[in-house]
């Protein structure tokens, strides 16, 4: 009787350790199959916004890129002394536009509130969303400088000396070396903020390239 005991009691003890070890596995099952859900949507939506700030790019570009090349034509001519008075609107035209990119980073900031870094595999995955951020920021520092220059030099200057309704003013400001200041410094911003666009659009087609273009059963994660 003490030995069948001692074996009900061994298979008592077996029963609980397999249950545990069943609940246990089970769990894990539940919580590996929750972080693939959960890294599938981030990477989905990650390239929803790589797609959609690549398309503000595309089109912020080709403005910014057009204007810059007025800009240059305009300050070899005043280089040259030969800039003529009647540049005086277009010149304020330009000035006055910013044309920036309200980029899409919600991906990246619920994954950094959440610390989900781990939840991306393989490691190339992780580099990818980094260098892609990573970038945006860089971009971002830069259209923050363009746009605090703007509001603090840019605008307080010409409110004293133009008519905003109609972007006109006296043709004198042209010699102005505070205005010809101004002009020379949003030229070289922009075109700082052109640099950082085009390697953000260069990444971002990358990115969308090697991804979107895959048949799902190939994508990532």
């Amino acid at each position: 009787m003490k030995t069948g005991l001692r074996w009900k009691h061994l298979f008592d003890i077996f029963t609980v350790f397999l249950g545990v070890m069943l609940a246990f596995l089970v769990n894990s099952w539940k919580e590996e199959h929750a972080n693939q859900r959960l890294r599938q949507q981030y990477w989905k939506n990650f390239l929803e916004e790589v797609s959609e700030n690549t398309r503000q790019l595309d089109s912020t570009f080709t403005i910014l890129d057009a204007r810059l090349n007025r800009m240059g034509a305009h300050i070899q001519s005043l280089e040259a002394g030969n800039l003529p008075k009647d540049s005086l609107q277009a010149m304020l035209q330009i000035l006055t536009r910013l044309n920036l990119v309200a980029f899409q980073t919600a991906t990246y900031e619920a994954i950094k509130s959440s610390g989900a870094w781990h939840l991306f595999d393989p490691r190339s995955q992780l580099l990818t969303v980094i260098r892609y951020y990573q970038q945006i920021e860089a971009a971002q520092t830069v259209q923050d400088f363009l746009t605090t220059y703007f509001n603090q030099h840019t605008i307080p200057f010409l409110q004293k000396h133009i008519n905003f309704l109609s972007l006109n003013g006296d043709t004198g400001i042209l010699n102005n070396p505070e205005f010809q200041n101004i002009y020379l410094v949003n030229y070289s911003l922009r075109n700082q903020l052109k640099e950082q666009y085009q390697k953000l659009r260069n990444i971002s087609r990358t990115i969308l390239a090697e991804h979107l273009s895959k048949p799902k059963g190939e994508q990532n994660p």
